[in-house]
């Protein structure tokens, strides 16, 4: 199983376009409807850092998360918004009440 931490801030001014745009990404990935992968986005205290978690079964399943246009649409307007570039960081899962 792969599982990444994926972290950046905003800009104040860009929270509010970077939450719709989470919205939009988080909607493409739940119909993708893979059980291959799953994604999740939250944002932190100071009200502009947000963290991505991404969990993907193999590397074919993360492939086919990169894939789509919607993930392209995604980085590439990211890319505009950020005021700190993401940071992506490879975890590994010691427990969990949610995750096998």
């Amino acid at each position: 199983m792969i599982r990444v931490f994926i972290t950046y801030s905003v800009p104040p001014e860009k929270v509010a376009e970077n939450e719709a745009a989470i919205k939009k990404f988080i909607d493409a990935v739940k119909a993708a409807n893979d059980p291959g992968f799953s994604y999740s986005c939250y944002k932190m205290p100071d009200g502009n850092s947000f963290t991505h978690v991404g969990w993907f079964a193999d590397q074919a399943a993360k492939q086919r998360f990169q894939e789509p246009a919607w993930f392209g649409e995604f980085a590439k307007g990211l890319q505009s918004r950020v005021s700190q570039p993401p940071q992506v960081t490879p975890v590994t899962l010691i427990a969990s009440s949610e995750v096998p």
